[in-house]
């Protein structure tokens, strides 16, 4: 990563001025002149992985060069809840707090947000300064990397490949905090034909250094995906609980959109899983085509993330013990202390 401050170091200076040249002045006017200050930048971006086609400029007496900006794109077929907008933007600056470790200089701002599709410019706090760190421009292309093996990472993709991304961009393997954070920027886009953009570009010239995209299909697998990464390990397996089904989609390959309830363990509806394509059978087929009417009675692994329960495994299935559904009330237990 590129520091101003150790090319100050070498140079001895912070400004240059016409009229009056500090010793510090004329080893920074030499080297502007020898273009040997524009090399080193130029290198060393190159070896970062920027564009060495960055401007030099003098500006109100201080060095200024061009910064990257980070550009969120989404594309909907509906409008964005708020909460939800918020939610994905300050999951954002999150991910970039963590990227940045909590250096207090290298904050997200909100430069723009334009019209048509959301679009909204993101900016280091260096950018609006008199003297922007160069580090901050390669910050923002390296935190796109990061974004970009976050969503590798989510998508379970083969661990040779992770391994490659790592090696090639110089990151660590996302913690569970990021993946957490991820996960609700993947919420901004929903339906198959949602698409989010996420780029670096140059802010004057519009260049983009780097960009990646998604759809709302691919959020929901990465997003369940998360839900399987972030698991605590911990194993809560109950036997002879009552289930029913609250929603079905089992013409989506990745089943995400089947939600079961079982209200001993948790009050709300969870993702389900099916230990075998028996147990999975029995549970969608039978009883006519009433099945989605009845309680099953089965044996069932709660896997939780933070403790708290996430997803349904179903273990067994007691098709014996099924009966109709006919408005029976079980009394909720608290889940901790199961």
């Amino acid at each position: 990563m590129v520091q101003t401050s150790k090319i100050f170091q070498l140079a001895g200076a912070k400004t240059y001025t016409k009229n009056k040249l500090s010793r510090g002045d004329r080893v920074i006017h030499f080297l502007l002149k020898k273009s040997l200050l524009m090399n080193k930048l130029k290198n060393k971006l190159s070896f970062a992985g920027l564009d060495s086609s960055i401007v030099l400029s003098q500006r109100n007496g201080s060095l200024k060069m061009d910064e990257a900006k980070l550009v969120i794109r989404i594309d909907r077929d509906t409008p964005i809840c708020l909460t939800d907008l918020s939610a994905g933007l300050n999951s954002i600056a999150n991910l970039y707090n963590n990227f940045t470790r909590n250096d207090k200089k290298a904050k997200l701002l909100v430069q723009e947000i334009k019209k048509g599709s959301i679009i909204i410019d993101l900016v280091t706090l260096s950018a609006v300064s008199i003297m922007p760190l160069i580090s901050q421009t390669n910050n923002i292309i390296e935190f796109c990397h990061n974004i970009y093996l976050i969503m590798q990472y989510c998508k379970k993709i083969n661990p040779e490949e992770i391994e490659k991304i790592k090696t090639e961009y110089h990151l660590p393997t996302p913690d569970n905090q990021s993946l957490k954070d991820a996960g609700k920027v993947y919420s901004l886009v929903e339906n198959s034909k949602d698409t989010l953009n996420v780029s670096a570009q140059n802010i004057t010239t519009g260049d983009i250094y780097f960009t990646m995209n998604f759809n709302g299909t691919e959020a929901r697998e990465m997003k369940n995906n998360i839900i399987e990464l972030t698991s605590d390990g911990a194993t809560h397996i109950f036997n002879k609980m009552l289930f029913r089904w609250e929603q079905t989609n089992f013409n989506d390959a990745k089943k995400t959109g089947c939600r079961g309830l079982i209200e001993q363990i948790h009050q709300h509806p969870l993702r389900v899983v099916f230990d075998s394509d028996e147990i999975k059978k029995q549970m969608t087929t039978s009883k006519d085509k009433e099945w989605h009417k009845y309680f099953y009675t089965v044996d069932v692994e709660a896997q939780t993330s933070d403790n708290k329960p996430v997803q349904y495994k179903i273990l067994n299935n007691h098709l014996e013990d099924s009966f109709p559904i006919e408005g029976c009330q079980i009394i909720p237990m608290n889940f901790k202390n199961r």
